[in-house]
């Protein structure tokens, strides 16, 4: 397999006197194309005399500096009136270290995560529910990029967790590809009602909750039953929003009578029938 770059390994080898004689081992070194790369270490070899059947032991370091196959020899001179410069050829594959970044959306709501740069092979394009597309990334360590949640119709991003949760509710998070790791996004789904921060089920809920002064807005929708407003309070009823409450571009339909008992009561852009 392949070393990441500047990330060592070694091997160690032997060396055995199979003759008859003394055989003496003079300095081992290294050449060839990337020879810088291979070093020996633990040479217990050079400059020892081994007798018949005796051996020793080097290894040579391997520390890639570059991606793709790399090569040197490992030089060996001796007293070998035969063969008196024994080479050993080592190699080895370079490769860059990648880090996976896994994506998951959870929540009742809808929505979408992107990632900038827009890679279309490696980077992130998942959308929920349910869980489609590509939803996760393997990038080379010390790469950078950013997650983009896009929440889907009648839905509210509410924010990052795990290893995004520094970003909280903020739409786009940079992340660092150092570690295996994964972010999680949540969407929740937009209730058609809003009081303060909190999302309702109906004009009803949202008021029965409050025992202050409150305004509560309502999406362009019909809601079945009205409310008998019986609290020492002022109530501003404002209708006709948007799914994302960012603009009101029509009207809200009551069917039910809104009676009024104590307080005060204004309505906007709502239809009582």
């Amino acid at each position: 397999g392949g070393v990441t770059l500047s990330t060592a390994t070694y091997r160690t080898f032997s060396l055995v006197n199979n003759g008859t004689v003394d055989l003496t081992i003079g300095t081992l070194s290294r050449t060839g194309a990337n020879a810088a790369e291979f070093t020996l270490i633990n040479d217990l070899c050079s400059g020892k005399t081994l007798t018949p059947g005796s051996s020793c032991t080097f290894q040579v370091q391997y520390k890639p500096t570059a991606v793709g196959v790399r090569s040197a020899e490992i030089v060996i001179p001796s007293n070998d009136p035969d063969s008196p410069t024994t080479t050993v050829a080592v190699s080895g594959i370079g490769i860059t270290a990648t880090a996976t970044l896994s994506v998951t959306i959870t929540g009742a709501g809808s929505g979408s995560i992107n990632s900038t740069p827009n890679d279309p092979v490696n980077g992130v394009a998942c959308d929920y529910p349910p869980p489609a597309g590509k939803c996760a990334s393997i990038q080379p360590v010390g790469s950078q990029f950013t997650l983009n949640a896009v929440k889907g119709g009648l839905a509210l991003f509410v924010g990052w967790s795990h290893a995004c949760s520094g970003c909280g509710t903020t739409l786009s998070c940079p992340v660092t590809f150092d570690v295996d790791k994964t972010c999680t996004a949540t969407f929740t789904k937009l209730l058609p009602v809003l009081m303060g921060t909190t999302y309702y089920q109906s004009i009803l809920e949202a008021y029965t909750t409050t025992a202050a002064d409150a305004v509560i807005k309502a999406q362009m929708a019909t809601f079945t039953g009205g409310f008998t407003h019986d609290k020492a309070i002022r109530i501003i009823l404002n209708g006709g929003y948007n799914s994302d409450y960012s603009a009101q571009s029509g009207a809200t339909t009551v069917q039910g009578p809104m009676i009024i008992k104590k307080g005060s009561l204004v309505v906007d852009r709502v239809v009582i029938k």
